[in-house]
């Protein structure tokens, strides 16, 4: 049988002490970094989606002829047809939170040839 010290006893438990601590740092820390790492992974999809957008809308100006157009009535986005004029789509997307670059696009219309490319479009700027 042994025979313990009161000293040996308190270093045990401080010894365990620290290392409970230890491990709830670090586990603290991976927490914090995984999160910082999806919230950034998050603000990269939207900013590439948005840039995506940017320049389907400057490669659609260039063309003459399109299926569709997308333009501005009454400050909401509509889908019109190869006309021009017939609407095909009424949207109750706002343009208010919109770039003064957008609405001048919108205003001017945009077109697009297929309507994979205008639901693309008008999916970016619904959220």
């Amino acid at each position: 049988m042994q025979i313990l010290i009161w000293g040996d006893i308190m270093k045990r438990n401080i010894g365990i002490c620290i290392f409970v601590l230890f491990i709830i740092a670090v586990g603290v820390t991976v927490l914090r970094d995984n999160m910082d790492a999806d919230s950034m992974k998050a603000d990269t999809n939207e900013s590439t989606q948005f840039v995506d957008t940017e320049a389907m809308i400057k490669t659609n100006a260039e063309a003459d002829n399109f299926n569709y157009y997308i333009g501005l009535k009454d400050g909401a986005i509509v889908v019109f047809e190869k006309d021009g004029k017939t609407i095909y789509i009424e949207t109750d997307i706002n343009t208010s939170h919109f770039s003064d670059e957008t609405i001048e696009k919108l205003s001017r219309k945009i077109g697009y040839n297929n309507l994979g490319d205008v639901y693309d479009f008008l999916e970016s700027y619904s959220s």
